[in-house]
């Protein structure tokens, strides 16, 4: 069953995905996904808040991250279910983020432009999705999160273990990418 909520311009989607399916994506990137040190907003690499990788760069995958099944359904099902009436035209970014205790990121926006971001919490739990302007959404695996990718955002460290998440960036129809 999925249950969403909105409040303060975040949506929330919880129940999505079947148990099944966030078991296996939660275990793969737990335990054979790639990650490298290299998650920095803007490419600033000097800035990198936490480890992470790219799998797709404007609809297409990467040469840095092995193809995997649930990256392709996922594309798909934002453009073409969960965020079908706002007006994506495509996906910029889906990148995997992974975060210990003590790795504190920093509060950024994802992207300049008219976009869409949308948050999967994948692995973990704890670390919640915060918000400059003081709202929270508390860390629940297989949970969405959605706003708009100028809005002020971090990941709080989790306080055990690790926490996984992908970012994905959906820039709105008319938006030019340079």
């Amino acid at each position: 069953m999925t249950a969403s909520h909105s409040t303060k311009d975040v949506k929330v989607i919880d129940g999505y995905f079947p148990d099944w399916l966030i078991d296996d994506v939660g275990n793969y990137l737990l335990n054979d996904f790639p990650y490298f040190y290299n998650n920095t907003p803007y490419g600033e690499y000097d800035k990198a808040r936490f480890w992470g990788n790219t799998v797709i760069r404007n609809n297409e995958f990467t040469e840095e991250t092995p193809w995997y099944w649930f990256f392709a359904y996922f594309n798909e099902c934002i453009l073409k279910d969960i965020c079908k009436d706002l007006p994506l035209s495509h996906i910029h970014r889906v990148l995997v983020n992974a975060q210990h205790p003590h790795q504190v990121s920093q509060t950024h926006t994802d992207f300049d432009h008219s976009a869409t971001s949308i948050i999967y919490h994948a692995y973990g739990n704890s670390g919640d999705t915060t918000f400059a302007d003081g709202h929270r959404v508390p860390f629940k695996q297989g949970r969405l999160v959605i706003f708009d990718a100028r809005k002020e955002h971090d990941g709080e460290p989790p306080s055990e273990d690790i926490r996984i998440t992908l970012g994905v960036i959906a820039p709105h129809k008319g938006v030019s990418i340079i």
